[in-house]
């Protein structure tokens, strides 16, 4: 899928344009807009997009452990949300990670006995969309939400075309979907002098 599949399935929503027929240019230039308006937006709610990219890696022999990242063992030009999955000629090798920051760890369940190349698909954040013919890829839910949402942007310029009252209830609903899956995990913890097994004074804190 493209940003103009994208933009046209926004546009269809609203009744701006047909089926199998495709926005003006000035239409999918302002549309464009929009969409890149709305993720700056997003970004305040601290609502991250994400996009599934994959790029070729290498295994060592005898080494399970890899950091993926700006500068870790698999390089890559961001930190990605997460490892996605790790695959082989098409056959996905079983790892688990730790998001831990700068770098994210990887470690493969069994030990590599010859170096090979993987195919490694990250979550990586997307801030915007640079043209219509970029690919996407994205994870479950997050084409439903952008799409309706963009229909519930656009449709202001389009006073003939109002999203219908179960459009713009999926809009909100399919935002707050990825907004969950956003969510960061909160752990909860315990202050170490609760955990003391001595006495404790509550009036003198001793």
């Amino acid at each position: 899928m493209t940003v103009l599949d994208l933009i046209k399935g926004s546009m269809r929503l609203i009744g701006a344009i047909d089926p199998g027929e495709t926005p003006a240019t000035s239409e999918a230039a302002d549309a464009l807009s929009a969409l890149n308006a709305m993720l700056d937006s997003w970004s305040l709610e601290r609502l991250i997009v994400y996009n599934v990219a994959h790029a070729s890696q290498n295994v060592v022999a005898y080494t399970q452990e890899y950091t993926a990242g700006i500068g870790g063992t698999w390089n890559m030009a961001v930190r990605p949300a997460k490892v996605e999955k790790i695959t082989c000629e098409d056959v996905i090798i079983p790892f688990s990670q730790n998001l831990t920051t700068p770098l994210i760890t990887v470690r493969l369940d069994d030990e590599p006995t010859t170096s090979y190349a993987v195919e490694v698909y990250t979550w990586t954040p997307l801030t915007a969309f640079t043209g219509l013919t970029d690919v996407l890829a994205l994870p479950a839910g997050y084409e439903r939400a952008l799409r309706y949402n963009l229909a519930a942007e656009i449709c202001a310029e389009y006073p003939n075309c109002p999203l219908s009252n179960v459009g713009a209830a999926i809009a909100i609903q399919s935002k707050a979907n990825i907004k969950r899956a956003n969510a960061p995990k909160v752990i909860m913890s315990c202050d170490a002098a609760m955990l003391s097994s001595q006495p404790c004074d509550i009036y003198s804190g001793n």
